[in-house]
């Protein structure tokens, strides 16, 4: 099974996880069920290295046992030699004896807890790779509406640092646990075993130890949380500030916006230090209790010793095996806050991936084949969340390879009426068709394949300029990126370049100008070869000047397949065959350029607005 689909199966049983890090024990055991679906790929490699902590937990319990014979043999009666396997020692023999079998049982710990270690190391991180990738490319599909109601920076810590958190199931949860677990058995055992007494007064601290663990780890498991909370929102000011400085630096606001950051880094120390004295605090009453215990130990085995009911050399290894009781005991009640931190951790990653998607392709959804260009909008409304409607029972129709125009004033829905052709917005009402299919019938994934759409503000990735402009389709040749590009009159500025077509952009392309980077944007287009066109704005943020070179690049692509222009330049607008207004969220007037200036509508307004044939700027805007 898909491990989302795991995880979103279990959503429907336990609901915990979205309730973030103060979900509970609840929250706690649902964050650790929804990791079981990423241990699939490296349950062998886990297998084994459980098998070899176990037989470095017997290692361990093996170590003490040459010095007690050493010292209950030759050390303690008088000196001289012993008989053993058939021959006699003398004191350096025994010693060298004593050092050699505790050096190779060291060496033996030593050995197989580095193997189980690098095992669990690998699987952790194979986990962390699969969890990482399945986070990322389901935020992908997630909506824009998700998308544009989140701080992105916090979601690309989730990405980043809380999916860390499965790490640590593995090497302090499977890791410690599991070689703690044993260790603490083993070594309860063998003192039972040699002494009950002390024994029992080992063990007597467990409930106090208990009660501690318990007693920390909510504490823990909050204060971590926010402790998340609080540095996922130092990245966001970071990222935030840093993509705005040209904004910060134009107003003169570097002070406001460090004393905002300022704000958030003191938060985040805060909550680190309350997590550091929590978990201090919690690693001191834990010291402090076992330390009891041995104190407790000591001073019942002393008064045995003097009875004969218990030699020097046994309480020598009954306080070795004392050590080997209480230091797992140790590392569990720290493992069991670790845990605690990495429940919280891993509760946001599986808020996101519980997540339903709002717009998602239905179970009989079949992929649409490749359109003749034909779009019908019958009755579509649309109203964003909470806000009044922005299109009111909207139909029109678009013939295959028509060249339409959508103009209308700011705020008339124009955007919108384009993003709901890719299914980035699902209409409140309505249907919308292509080649008479309702697109909700069809796979979102194939329907953005008959699309092509340049924005206004072209986007580039870090990376080269054949990467990007490769984005419109990744399979193509070099020869046909080099195409799209002249097409695009991007080749001109491209050859000029000193690496051409290898050149790096940088961060969101800012090396370009805002030209280059919308031929960019048409090379893209271009290259996709997509049946269906969609223009939002793309010459709203150029000069004339160069708004004018980029129209022969419009005009060239647009003749090729069906396109939807949106634009408050009318005079783009002026170049399409048929022109809809739009005006409060319904088409006002439709008709040719020629036409609608000839009655005196709303588009003869803009028109005159702009001044005569559209060169008279943006006395209006009306995008």
């Amino acid at each position: 099974m898909n491990p989302i689909s795991a995880i979103r199966g279990s959503a429907s049983s336990d609901s915990a996880i979205r309730g973030g890090p103060q979900g509970g024990r609840r929250g706690r055991w649902s964050s650790y069920r929804s990791c079981f679906p990423y241990l699939s790929g490296v349950t062998g490699s886990a297998l084994l290295a459980s098998c070899l902590l176990l037989l470095t937990v017997a290692a361990s319990l093996l170590r003490p046992w040459p010095v007690q014979w050493l010292i209950d043999n030759f050390l303690l009666p008088r000196p001289g030699k012993i008989h053993f396997l058939g021959g006699a020692l003398s004191l350096p023999e025994a010693a060298l004896g004593a050092a050699a079998a505790l050096v190779g049982f060291s060496l033996l710990h030593g050995g197989l807890n580095l193997w189980a270690n690098v095992l669990l190391y690998r699987c952790g991180l194979r986990a962390l790779v699969l969890l990482r990738t399945d986070l990322f490319g389901y935020l992908q599909s997630l909506p824009l509406a998700y998308h544009r109601s989140r701080v992105q920076a916090d979601l690309a810590y989730r990405v980043a640092y809380d999916a860390q958190a499965i790490q640590a199931l593995f090497q302090r949860g499977l890791g410690t646990v599991l070689g703690s677990s044993a260790t603490l058995i083993g070594a309860a055992v063998v003192l039972f075993r040699m002494n009950p007494v002390l024994a029992s007064c080992a063990l007597g601290v467990l409930p106090f130890l208990w009660f501690v663990v318990g007693h920390f780890a909510g504490r823990i498991r909050r204060q971590s949380g926010d402790l998340q909370d609080k540095e996922s929102r130092v990245l966001a000011q970071v990222s935030e500030g840093l993509a705005n400085i040209q904004l910060l630096q134009a107003y003169g606001s570097e002070e406001n916006a460090l004393a905002t950051f300022r704000s958030h880094v003191e938060a985040s120390r805060q909550a680190n230090l309350r997590f550091l004295w929590t978990n201090s605090l919690s690693a001191l009453a834990a010291t402090v209790i076992t330390a009891l215990g041995a104190a407790l130990v000591l001073f019942v085995g002393a008064q045995q010793i003097p009875q004969r009911h218990l030699t020097v050399g046994e309480l020598w290894i009954f306080l070795s095996y004392l050590a080997l009781l209480y230091q797992p005991l140790e590392q569990l009640s720290y493992t069991a806050w670790a845990l605690e931190d990495a429940a919280a951790r891993l509760a946001r990653v599986f808020e996101v991936l519980q997540t339903g998607d709002t717009i998602p392709d239905l179970p009989q959804a079949t992929d649409l084949p490749r359109s003749r260009g034909e779009i019908a909008f019958e009755h579509v409304r649309f109203s964003y969340e909470g806000h009044s409607p922005v299109l009111q029972d909207l139909s029109f129709h678009v013939a295959p390879g028509q060249r339409v125009a959508i103009v209308g004033p700011t705020g008339s829905g124009k955007s919108t009426l384009l993003a709901l052709i890719p299914r980035f917005f699902e209409p409140s009402a309505g249907t919308i068709r292509i080649d008479g299919i309702d697109i909700r019938t069809v796979k979102k994934r194939s329907l953005r394949e008959n699309l092509a759409i340049v924005p206004q503000d072209t986007v580039l990735f870090q990376g080269t300029i054949l990467e990007n402009i490769a984005l419109g389709r990744a399979s193509a040749s070099f020869a046909e990126v080099e195409k799209a590009a002249q097409a695009a009159q991007a080749d001109e500025f491209i050859v000029r370049l000193p690496q051409k077509y290898q050149t790096l952009v940088g961060e969101h392309g800012l090396t370009l100008s805002g030209g280059q980077r919308q031929r960019i944007g048409i090379a893209r287009a271009f290259l996709r070869q997509a049946p269906i066109l969609l223009l939002d704005e793309p010459t709203g943020s150029l000069d004339p000047a160069v708004e004018a070179e980029i129209l022969k690049s419009l005009l060239l692509l647009s003749t090729r397949q069906t396109t939807l222009l949106v634009t408050h330049r009318l005079r783009l607008a002026s170049e399409m065959n048929w022109i809809y207004v739009l005006n409060e969220g319904r088409i006002g007037e439709s008709g040719r350029h020629s036409d609608l200036l000839a009655r005196n509508g709303l588009y003869r307004t803009l028109w005159r607005a702009q001044g005569s044939g559209g060169k008279g700027g943006d006395a209006a805007d009306i995008s």
